[in-house]
């Protein structure tokens, strides 16, 4: 069996599944939309390294390099290093596990005008 083969057929039907969820934020579009284009990309690179990441995350474990403790506590390392880089890009908000507060309404409206949204 050419696992390459095997493994791009499988993406590439993940990826029709992502153009079947495009249709429901964009409805029919064309394909060289830009807009079109960025959704695919954003639904790739997400679908693509979640299996990816499980995957890893299975061989790291089924073959003891680590423990499901040390592994969580490596992803929780990584989320929060990723939420305190992200939330320094948003000064005026606060980010919560049921959603954000705006805690500068002065800063976050300029933020809107000077952005220009929402539109």
């Amino acid at each position: 069996m050419d696992r390459n083969r095997e493994i791009l057929g499988l993406a590439q039907r993940l990826r029709q599944i992502g153009r079947a969820n495009i249709g429901r934020v964009l409805g029919t579009v064309v394909t060289t939309a830009g807009r079109y284009k960025l959704w695919v990309d954003l639904l790739e690179r997400s679908y693509f390294l979640r299996a990816e990441v499980n995957a890893l995350s299975k061989l790291l474990l089924d073959k003891g390099v680590c423990t499901q403790e040390e592994l969580q506590a490596a992803f929780a390392g990584e989320y929060k290093h990723l939420l305190a880089s992200m939330s320094e890009e948003w000064p005026e908000l606060t980010f919560e596990e049921t959603g954000f507060t705006v805690i500068d309404p002065q800063a976050f409206s300029a933020r809107l005008k000077r952005e220009d949204w929402p539109r």
